[in-house]
């Protein structure tokens, strides 16, 4: 028999706060997946409720303006996807890399750390 698991809502995803936002949108999506698995919710549909359901209701707005969305949790959370993560200028995203160095206040397991996620 499968134990019932009581987890706490991961909270909504803000999408007024404009900088890096395709990086917050990344660890969000990541940890509705931890929540989702830990749920052992299997349908789509009811995912694709719960994904809208905990994104909030700025979420929600957006979504209901693009087109296609489907009926199914992958194809919404493409266009989620889709939406929040535009096409990344490479030259930028190198300069921004190359320029990367360790703050005074920084370990080097923190500098390391930061220098994957900027990879």
């Amino acid at each position: 028999m499968a134990k019932v698991l009581d987890l706490p809502a991961i909270p909504p995803f803000s999408v007024s706060e404009t900088n890096s936002l395709a990086q917050r949108w990344d660890k969000w999506t990541n940890s509705l997946d931890y929540y989702i698995r830990a749920s052992g919710i299997s349908d789509q549909k009811q995912r694709r409720a719960i994904l809208l359901h905990l994104a909030g209701a700025e979420v929600q707005e957006i979504f209901e303006t693009l087109p296609d969305t489907g009926e199914d949790y992958k194809t919404a959370l493409e266009k989620l996807n889709a939406h929040f993560n535009p096409c990344k200028n490479i030259a930028f995203e190198r300069h921004v890399f190359r320029q990367a160095t360790q703050r005074a206040d920084e370990s080097m397991d923190a500098f390391v750390t930061r220098l994957r996620t900027l990879a």
